[in-house]
Parts: structure tokens; sequence; C-alpha cells
């Protein structure tokens, strides 16, 4: 029987943890990243740090996709998906299945719109992974991801199921993008704290002044999703209902309760996706998180005040390289309370 060949484009935090274990499982996997990530992988292994165990995957990696795939997962920043696309699709055979990991809601409208496939499926990777030397990743103990139910309907998923069930605690959906827009309130909550302050979501979540942006961030992006007609979406472990529920809250009940849920221990000594391109002066994907909201407001007719803000902070951070204290913040933020 022939065995499942896979590529991972994108080998970042998100791309390496899935290549990686589902290498480790005995798939074959080729990762397609960065050179200085690949070279270090080819030369000594892929090293994953995990809180329960650490350990060398041997797998492939390339800096470019020569082949054609069974499976391509797609695990690129939002903003790099339709370059992605484009290199990826003299590769495309007719059976090849393509699996979209990224966060942007209108990611299966980019890559339908450059691949020449009809069998495009979304997974919502809804773990905290991160990436600072290459050669390494690491991610948490706990690795929920959200399937797009029709996949299991591709013959691959006799064979890929057993690996992710061994590795990820999985759920399915019916509706991918009810469900994408359900992470960004997620998304939102994380990233804003981290973005627009440089701290960690742990240290983010003891400012007052912080969690109340926050909040407001989410008021406005509620607002949004609503307005978009989507319910949300909230299977175990996504807190999408108590997020709702607490931006419902008055202000200073909803500050508690958000300070309660991300000051847990989980979250300690984590830092989101933007907030791990910031520290390293690349692009973050702020366009396709607050920003989509500001763009879907306006487009809605909703003013989105407080997440246009944090675009206009983040953008500058991303120039600069500095971040503003929570003193500055205050200032910036006082004239739309």
């Amino acid at each position: 029987m022939k065995k499942l060949r896979i590529a991972v484009f994108g080998s970042g935090a998100v791309g390496s943890i899935l290549g990686g274990l589902l290498a480790k499982t005995g798939l074959d996997v080729t990762l397609i990243g960065r050179p200085g990530h690949i070279g270090k992988i080819k030369k000594e292994g892929l090293f994953l740090v995990f809180p329960e165990a650490e350990f060398s995957v041997p797998v492939k990696g390339e800096t470019e996709l020569t082949f054609s795939p069974d499976l391509l997962i797609m695990a690129v920043k939002m903003q790099d998906l339709a370059e992605t696309c484009r290199l990826a699709q003299p590769f495309i055979g007719s059976d090849t299945v393509i699996l979209l990991t990224e966060n942007g809601v209108t990611s299966r409208e980019v890559a339908s719109g450059l691949l020449n496939s009809d069998k495009i499926y979304s997974m919502l990777v809804l773990f905290n992974a991160q990436f600072y030397l290459d050669g390494q990743a690491s991610a948490a103990g706990f690795r929920p991801v959200i399937i797009e139910k029709a996949l299991l309907m591709c013959p691959l998923w006799s064979e890929l199921n057993p690996a992710l069930e061994r590795w990820f605690h999985l759920s399915f959906t019916d509706n991918p993008e009810e469900a994408l827009w359900s992470k960004l309130l997620i998304n939102l909550t994380a990233n804003t704290f981290e973005a627009v302050s440089g701290l960690p979501l742990s240290e983010a979540v003891e400012s007052p002044l912080l969690r109340e942006i926050v909040i407001k961030v989410l008021r406005e992006a509620l607002k949004v999703i609503k307005r978009k007609g989507f319910s949300l979406y909230s299977p175990e472990p996504m807190p999408v209902k108590s997020l709702e529920f607490l931006v419902r809250l008055p202000l200073f009940a909803g500050s508690r309760r958000l300070y309660r849920q991300f000051s847990a221990p989980q979250y300690r000594g984590r830092r989101t996706s933007t907030l791990q391109s910031l520290e390293k002066h690349r692009p973050t994907e702020i366009d396709y998180l607050n920003g989509e909201i500001v763009k879907t407001g306006n487009l809605l007719g909703i003013g989105t005040p407080f997440n246009e803000q944090v675009v206009r902070l983040v953008k500058e951070t991303e120039k600069n390289g500095r971040f503003k204290t929570v003193e500055e913040l205050s200032g910036f933020f006082k004239k739309i309370r």
C-alpha cells in the first residue's frame, strides 16, 4: 500500500509541531521552511519541547516544495498565504488534499481563488506554540484542534486519523467559517493583551487598563460577528461562550472575570504569535485579527475605534520596534473611552 506523503508548507511554530508529531508517528513528512531552520533539522533533527516530554524527531526538510504530496498542510502566516498558494499550485495533484491552519477568516477564500482544487479543508489550531531557535519548537501539553468534518470522507483520513489522535485533542465542525470567526474572538483576547504592551499574557492581564481595552475590543468584535449572522462555536476547551458572557457584564465585573480566566497557571510563559513576530521584528497578522474586525465593521456600518487603535499601535511597533508603556496606552485609549 502506498504510504501517505505529507508536506507542511511553513515550518514555524505550528507547522513544526504538526509536522514533527506526525513524523514521530511514522508518517512520511517533509517540512518546507526557512533555510536556517531546515538546515538545523537536516543536521540534528527537529527538537520538540512539551511540558511532559522533550525529544528529537528525524524529519525531512526542504526550503521549497518540489513534489506532489498527498496531503499539503498550509501553516504560514495569513499574509503569506496567497504567495504560498502560488508557489504550491504546480505541485497540487488531482488527489492532493489541502489542509489550512491559518488564523484568517478569509483563508478558504484566498486558497480557493488561487489553487485549482476542490479538496481544501480547514483545521483550527487552538494550542499555543512557540518558535525561537532554529531546529526547535515548543507547545502546550494539551493540544486541541478542530477539523472540518468533510475531511473525514477523504480516503487518506484512515491513515491520518490515528496519528492526529495520538498527539492532539480532536473535535469536528460542519461550519468551519463560523468556527474561524469564533476562534478570532479568542485570538483578539490574547493577542490584544500582548501586542499593545509587549508583555506576555500572564503579566499583561495584571493591568486593569489592559483588561478594559481587551473587553472593549471584544465588545466591538461581538457586534460585528453577530451582524454577520454567525452563532458562536464553543467546543471544549474553546472559551468563546465565557468570553461572550464576561464582555456583557458591567466593566468592573468583566475585568475581574477576565483576570481570573487568564491568570491561570496554564497561561504562564506563553507568548502569542503576534508578540513572537514583534519580538523577531517580523510583520504580524494584525490585519487579519483586529484588522478584520475593522474592515468588516466598516462594511457593516459598525464603529470599531478600539480595534482601529490596536491596529495603529501594532503597525507602529512593527516599524520602530518599541512598545508603549501602560501609562502611554492610557493616553492613547482615553480619547475613545
